[in-house]
């Protein structure tokens, strides 16, 4: 999952902006340092999105040359059951309790900056009648 970026020089600076996550903001002074900072400002925008109980917009297609953020696997995982949970209308408690698990187990699945293990987010997606797909590009 690739989240396109809009780049513009300021200075010896660029500035980021994120084209489909509008709250997502970030500057760079070397490009190299880009994957990180863009990594670090789309969590922090997400945590606003889970905080407000919002739907998670998802990636536009890249334009030619443009750059773009990729974004882990199993962020882009939780992304997806975030907005299906959403979807479903249920409650946090509720879907732990389909799962099996302890409320906190199932918190830690919709904190994007903790690193989950992929059986954790499909057994929840499997709860709300979804299942996960990988793959290769």
């Amino acid at each position: 999952m690739d989240y396109p970026l809009v780049l513009e020089p300021e200075g010896d600076a660029w500035l980021v902006d994120f084209v489909d996550v509008p709250e997502a903001h970030t500057v760079v002074y070397d490009l190299n340092a880009l994957q990180k900072a863009a990594l670090d400002a789309f969590d922090s925008a997400l945590e606003l999105y889970t905080e407000t109980k919002r739907p998670i917009p998802l990636p536009s297609s890249k334009q030619h040359g443009q750059q773009a953020l990729y974004v882990p696997t199993t962020v882009a995982a939780k992304i997806h059951l975030y907005n299906e949970w959403l979807r479903s209308g249920l409650s946090k408690r509720e879907l732990a309790e389909r799962m099996g698990v302890k409320p906190p187990a199932l918190i830690r699945l919709f904190n994007f900056r903790y690193r989950s293990r992929v059986e954790s987010i499909e057994a929840a997606l499997d709860a709300l009648g979804k299942h996960l797909e990988i793959a290769v590009t």
